[in-house]
């Protein structure tokens, strides 16, 4: 079956909940047969933490810390654990389950997902990127808050360490998934913006943090721009998928769907909750 057209959407960098009420929207709507299938590629506006859907704020984050830094915390649609938005590139993927060209299980979408990054990110420059593919994904000793601590199935990874998070929600008619590749990391920011159980904890997360984690500026010897990330991101997606993106704008149901989002929705940090009015 020829699979339907992809609509394709990329913004540059954007408020922290302007970014997770756009996939939050892609997501309900899609599943309600109201939005196409989605490929949509972002940036941040400034540094924002993102916790998973059924994190502790309370238990793992360091609220006090996160007001002091001017750091918003907001809560995203999917699971997994914290993540320090800034320099960076994101994608999201939604589209209806089934799907032509896409299995209908979560492995087998992340696993898909996971070889079209590696695509996208060989066609940057990146030398020999790959998926971890183990039964279990890799744990870390204790609980740690950070999501870059460690890779989970089919998360894409550089000489062992990992280059992007990502992380997926399935409802019953739709799925969507999205990740972050940073540009550049604050792997320092981690000791002031989590909490640890000990002292113990705190300091072996960070030591994990710092030899299983990398970023672009990295592997790469320079900081590329979100445009040439994008570009490379946006070719590794219709060769892999042997499709054509349709580059495309929000339809007048999705922009009142983030809109109510963005009037629903709660923040821990001040922040700009600007309203989408039409076409970005």
């Amino acid at each position: 079956m020829k699979s339907p057209p992809w609509r394709f959407i990329q913004e540059g960098p954007c408020d922290g909940l302007y970014n997770m009420a756009v996939d939050a929207t892609l997501l309900k709507l899609c599943n309600q047969g109201a939005s196409p299938p989605t490929f949509r590629l972002y940036g941040w506006s400034g540094p924002t933490l993102s916790i998973g859907h059924n994190q502790s704020i309370e238990n793992e984050i360091d609220l006090d810390q996160c007001r002091k830094l001017g750091i918003p915390v907001i809560r995203r649609p999917t699971g997994g654990r914290a993540l320090l938005h800034d320099r960076e590139i994101c994608y999201s993927l939604t589209a209806p389950i089934p799907f032509p060209g896409l299995p209908g299980d979560l492995r087998g979408t992340l696993k898909e997902i996971g070889r079209m990054l590696v695509l996208g990110l060989q066609k940057l420059g990146v030398d020999n990127p790959g998926v971890c593919t183990g039964d279990k994904p890799e744990r870390s000793f204790g609980h740690d808050p950070s999501c870059f601590s460690s890779a989970n199935h089919w998360e894409v990874s550089v000489s062992g360490k990992k280059l992007v998070g990502s992380a997926q929600r399935r409802m019953k008619h739709a799925f969507m998934q999205h990740g972050s590749i940073p540009l550049t990391l604050h792997r320092e920011w981690a000791e002031k913006l989590f909490k640890y159980r000990t002292q113990d904890l705190k300091m072996r997360s960070l030591q994990k943090l710092n030899s299983s984690a990398t970023c672009l500026n990295e592997v790469l010897g320079f900081t590329p721009s979100l445009d040439k990330v994008s570009f490379a991101l946006d070719q590794g997606f219709q060769d892999y998928f042997s499709v054509k993106l349709q580059p495309g704008s929000f339809r007048e149901p999705e922009i009142r769907q983030i809109n109510l989002w963005l009037d629903s929705a709660t923040v821990q940090t001040p922040h700009s909750q600007a309203k989408l009015q039409g076409e970005r």
